[in-house]
C-alpha cells in the first residue's frame, strides 16, 4: 500500500508582518493607593515619586468625575512632593475633577514603542543514555533542563532611559511586562499577537548608547522575562 503524503493547510493570515509594537512594564512595588482629589485638577499622595511627563494608569477609583478607570494618563505638572495633576496626552491640557475622589489607585507604567523587537530564548537539555548489545549509547530520554527569554527593543526616544533607573544609564527595573506585536493588516479592534498579561521581567539597559556622526542616538533596552515556566501567547487578540 504506498505510503499517504499528508495535506498541508497553508493560512495566509498566520503569517505575520509587525506594526509597531507596544509593550507595557509596570515597575514592581510602585502602585500609588489611597489618592484622593478635591473639586478641581489637583490630586494628593504623600510622598508620591512622580515626575512630570510620567505616564500612569487609573486601575480603580471612587467618585472622581473627568477621569475613567483602566484609562492612562500623562502627569502634567508637580506641584509638590504630595500632589500632582493629570492630562490625556504628555503635553495636554490639565484635566479638571468635577466631583471630588477617594481611594483612587494608580500605576506608573513604562510603555516602549518600537518598529522592530527582537525575541530571544534558548533551552539546554538533559540526555539518559544507555548502550546497546556492542556498547553504543543511545538518547533514551531526553528533557528540557533550562530555557531563558528576552526581548531587545530598540529606543529611538533616549533621553528616557534615565527615568527608567533613578537618572542613570545603567541598572535595572523588576516589571511587570505584557507584549503587544500588531500585524499590519490586523482588523480594527484586534492585535495579531499578545502575550500574557503582568508577565514577572527585568528590564536593563542592552548594550551602547550611539552618539553624533551626523546620526541620531541609538540605544536597546532588554527585557529578560523572570517567570518560573514559558511565556504564553495569544493571536487574533480583541483589543481596544
Amino acid at each position: 500500500m504506498p505510503i499517504v503524503i499528508p495535506p498541508t493547510d497553508f493560512q495566509l493570515t498566520d503569517t505575520h508582518y509587525m506594526a509597531l509594537g507596544k509593550i507595557l512594564l509596570k515597575p514592581v512595588n510602585s502602585q500609588l493607593t489611597g489618592v484622593t482629589a478635591a473639586i478641581g485638577s489637583v490630586w494628593t499622595k504623600t510622598a508620591h515619586g512622580l515626575r512630570k511627563g510620567q505616564q500612569i494608569q487609573l486601575v480603580s477609583i471612587t467618585g472622581g468625575t473627568g477621569v475613567t478607570a483602566l484609562s492612562y494618563y500623562w502627569v502634567s505638572t508637580v506641584p509638590s512632593a504630595d500632589t500632582f495633576t493629570l492630562a490625556a496626552t504628555r503635553k495636554g491640557t490639565v484635566i479638571a475633577v468635577s466631583v471630588a475622589a477617594s481611594a483612587a489607585v494608580f500605576q506608573p507604567v513604562i510603555v516602549l514603542e518600537a518598529t522592530e523587537v527582537e525575541e530571544k530564548s534558548s533551552q539546554q537539555t538533559k540526555d539518559y543514555k544507555r548502550p546497546n548489545a556492542k556498547g553504543v549509547l543511545y538518547v533514551l530520554r531526553r528533557k528540557r533542563s533550562e530555557a531563558t527569554n528576552e526581548f531587545v527593543v530598540p529606543v529611538d526616544d533616549v533621553k528616557r532611559i534615565p527615568t527608567f533607573f533613578n537618572g542613570a544609564k545603567n541598572g535595572e527595573l523588576d516589571c511587570l511586562g505584557t507584549v503587544f506585536k500588531p500585524d499590519v493588516d490586523d482588523l480594527p479592534g484586534f492585535c495579531s499577537e499578545v502575550s500574557e498579561q503582568d508577565f514577572p521581567c527585568r528590564l536593563t539597559p542592552d548594550g551602547s548608547i550611539k552618539y553624533g556622526n551626523g546620526e541620531y542616538s541609538k540605544a536597546s533596552l532588554n527585557i529578560a522575562v523572570t517567570k518560573a515556566g514559558d511565556l504564553i501567547w495569544d493571536t487574533d487578540v480583541a483589543v481596544s
